[in-house]
């Protein structure tokens, strides 16, 4: 007899992370090369060193605002397939 393993993600499913994947990466993509411009004019006008940058440590507020931030995208993505399922 062979076996196989019980399937949890069905067609519709694997669809909607492949979905979810997609607009992920388009937007990491937008996001990132946005935040490489902004940090090369802020750096030619001597506002900001890129170095500056990558070495800010976040005060509280600072981290507060990125945990809150990070709550709400982590929602947002993980719940779509949810909001997804509430819009049927």
């Amino acid at each position: 007899m062979v076996r196989t393993a019980p399937s949890y993600l069905h067609q519709a499913t694997v669809e909607d992370v492949a979905r979810m994947v997609e607009s992920l990466t388009e937007e990491l993509w937008i996001l990132r090369d946005r935040v490489v411009v902004l940090e090369e004019l802020l750096e030619a006008k001597d506002v900001v060193k890129v170095a500056e940058i990558d070495g800010f440590e976040p005060d509280e507020k600072a981290h507060a605002r990125l945990a809150k931030d990070r709550s709400r995208l982590v929602r947002r993505v993980l719940g779509a397939p949810l909001a997804r399922q509430e819009w049927s």
